[in-house]
């Protein structure tokens, strides 16, 4: 022996990757499930929304979230409005939704998606719930904010910016759980986003005052938003 030593070459084979674990499915429909699934893993949560009974606590989600978002906004004016701005921020949610899920479901099928129209109602109900939790999550800190002030519209813009804000992840959701649902990215989702939050403002301009005193329980005159808040701005 010459005293050289022999080492074994170092393999060129790679190891192939370990597969990735499938996700468990969600085995109730418990509302602290649902809302854990929902904050933890969309991807499960859309799995309970196919195979039915996720859907309604979503929408149940939202409308107890807004509504207790709601509950905040009122009390920088108290009075009738802690009972009726709750009500006004739950239906303005749910008819927004409803308005904006037929060209939601249109701009699904003419991507060449394939999802029913229950997994589309799916991934708005979750966008919605997401929206509102989140809602509920930043109202105390624009109550804290709010309540050093004297001003609507300044109390009214930092509502908005929670809402905008929550909006955001909201709509983000649902192009996700729709893409997944689809098998494809949906095209034309970005406009149909700005005209979601479009609507959603223009409802809350016809159900004003969402934060302010109590005026009637009256539809005001027919005025556009963008109008609106120019017009609150300017008597600031």
């Amino acid at each position: 022996m010459d005293g050289t030593s022999f080492e074994r070459p170092p393999s060129t084979m790679t190891t192939a990757p370990e597969p990735e674990p499938e996700l468990a499915p969600i085995e109730d429909r418990r509302f602290a499930t649902i809302l854990d699934a929902l904050l933890r893993s969309p991807a499960r949560l859309l799995d309970a929304v196919r195979e039915g009974g996720a859907t309604s606590r979503l929408v149940s989600i939202a409308i107890v979230g807004l509504a207790v978002t709601g509950l905040a906004m009122s009390s920088w004016s108290a009075g009738p409005q802690l009972a009726i701005v709750p009500i006004k921020l739950a239906a303005l949610a749910i008819v927004a939704a409803f308005v904006c899920l037929p060209s939601l479901h249109v701009l699904s099928a003419l991507s060449g998606g394939a999802q029913s129209i229950k997994e589309t109602v799916g991934a708005m109900s979750m966008g919605v719930a997401l929206t509102a939790v989140l809602a509920l999550a930043l109202a105390p800190i624009a109550w804290v904010l709010s309540a050093a002030t004297s001003s609507v519209a300044l109390a009214g813009t930092l509502y908005l910016t929670v809402f905008l804000i929550a909006a955001g992840f909201g709509l983000g959701l649902v192009r996700r759980a729709l893409a997944t649902s689809a098998g494809t990215r949906v095209r034309g989702l970005t406009a149909w986003s700005v005209m979601f939050v479009i609507v959603a403002l223009q409802l809350a301009t016809t159900l004003r005052p969402l934060v302010g005193p109590f005026d009637g329980l009256v539809l005001h005159e027919r005025t556009f938003f963008l109008a609106h808040f120019a017009d609150c701005l300017g008597g600031a």
